[in-house]
């Protein structure tokens, strides 16, 4: 489909439901991170030592917020591929307070009146969140079609849930794709981000390895949010009804802005927006 045409057809065309949250984003530095018993590059669930964190960043480090949650980023992103309006409906559940006000401000959520039943779509995010969901997610991988993660706190933990076998991340990549499947007409596409390793696709029994152009270690900015840029920019393609998964994937690894390792300007995609 030429992204040009049949704009209208498109209106509502993605939907996503997920947690949203309110990034506090700063620069710091090592004593901070030492203090709070923090470290680069890694995501881990806040304890009650890391509460005084949130107040000392917004006053010592001019930290500012910023729309988060894997789906709604993912859906930012592919918005902005796309540059066509209201492609993109994000559902999420948020409190009435006065940071819910700041995330929609942020966010600039709209109401969308009807939502087109055309995508079933699943990130896992976390092991943490895993565990939790891991009871529906014995129900709902029957209807899953794309099955989009990382490696380490992911795809594996996936596969630790659901007793899934693997020596490599290939092999566990290829036992995800076949598992129970509702539609069995159509085969399960699995996408594993390995960082600057090779992404791995799978499409039925046939696995592809597809290399990541790596960046110098000063190009790069912000690695927040960089699985989920990837994430969206392989949706924007596929809304448009790009169906063929490598020539979908190839592109996304050689751009620095939708690259699975890392993005280079983090999740701070308010400017392009």
């Amino acid at each position: 489909m030429d992204k040009s045409s049949n704009k209208g057809d498109m209106k509502g065309l993605l939907v996503g439901i997920g947690n949203p949250l309110l990034d506090i984003s700063a620069i710091v530095d090592e004593e901070l991170l030492k203090k709070y018993d923090l470290h680069p590059d890694d995501a881990i669930m806040a304890e009650e030592k890391h509460m005084p964190l949130y107040k000392e960043l917004m006053e010592k480090y001019n930290a500012e917020f910023i729309a988060g949650g894997s789906v709604q980023n993912s859906l930012r992103v592919a918005q902005w591929i796309l540059g066509t309006p209201d492609v993109c409906t994000y559902l999420g559940c948020v409190g009435d307070d006065n940071y819910a006000k700041i995330l929609k401000e942020r966010a600039d959520i709209t109401n969308k009146p009807s939502i087109p039943k055309r995508f079933f779509r699943i990130t896992v995010n976390s092991q943490v969140a895993l565990n939790m969901l891991t009871c529906l997610l014995h129900v709902y991988h029957l209807y899953i079609n794309i099955f989009v993660s990382n490696l380490g706190h992911e795809a594996e933990a996936f596969a630790k849930a659901f007793n899934i076998p693997g020596d490599n991340s290939e092999q566990i990549a290829k036992n995800i794709a076949t598992l129970p499947k509702l539609n069995s007409t159509k085969p399960r596409v699995v996408v594993i981000t390995q960082g600057s390793d090779p992404v791995i696709l799978v499409e039925g029994n046939k696995v592809t390895l597809i290399p990541v152009r790596k960046l110098d270690k000063e190009q790069i900015v912000d690695t927040n949010g960089a699985g989920d840029a990837f994430t969206g920019g392989f949706l924007s393609q596929l809304v448009l009804d790009c169906h063929k998964m490598a020539a979908i994937v190839c592109p996304l690894c050689q751009n620095p802005l939708v690259r699975p390792d890392v993005s280079s300007i983090g999740e701070r995609f308010a400017d392009m927006l």
